[in-house]
């Protein structure tokens, strides 16, 4: 199943709601609750739910500093293999989108942790993720192929193959 732009709305809506006048370091506590209680949920409204928490926890602890980077690393891993499963399965614009929202805010809580070329490194990878380029679809059809998805494969092999794709050896 694929996301909507309305369900991402809703979903950062409600979360909003939820954290609402609460100060930064409880609002940390209380995505870390829910994100541990969504890890491991099969709903794609769960795992939507969960890219969006983590995306909001990011940008909450600039202001707390309550993650330890093994915590950010974990965290970040988890939303990344949602992401690649997702895309893996059909893909969307919202789960692209997604993505870049949360290489952006690993950016900007590296810079407010000194991290300042990591961050330059992440906003770049963020600005990168928007162009589907044949390299991507390249990789993208090999690890689908990898995984046992042949229809996902084939069709990120008729991306590589379109006459706007940017690699031509492949024609």
């Amino acid at each position: 199943m694929t996301w909507t732009k309305a369900q991402l709305e809703a979903t950062k809506a409600e979360l909003r709601a939820a954290l609402a006048g609460q100060p930064a370091r409880a609002q940390v506590e209380a995505l870390i609750g829910r994100l541990m209680a969504l890890v491991g949920q099969a709903r794609a409204g769960d795992r939507l739910e969960l890219l969006v928490a983590t995306v909001f926890l990011f940008l909450a602890d600039q202001k707390a500093g309550r993650l330890t980077a093994p915590q950010i690393e974990a965290f970040a891993k988890v939303a990344r293999e949602v992401i690649a499963v997702h895309q893996l399965r059909g893909g969307s614009a919202v789960a692209a989108e997604l993505g870049r929202d949360l290489t952006l805010a690993l950016s900007q809580l590296y810079r407010t942790r000194g991290g300042h070329w990591l961050a330059a490194w992440a906003q770049e990878t963020a600005a990168a993720d928007g162009a589907d380029t044949a390299e991507v679809a390249l990789g993208r059809a090999s690890r689908a192929l990898r995984l046992g998805f042949a229809a996902e494969a084939l069709a990120a092999l008729a991306a590589v193959r379109a006459p706007d794709a940017r690699v031509s050896f492949l024609r």
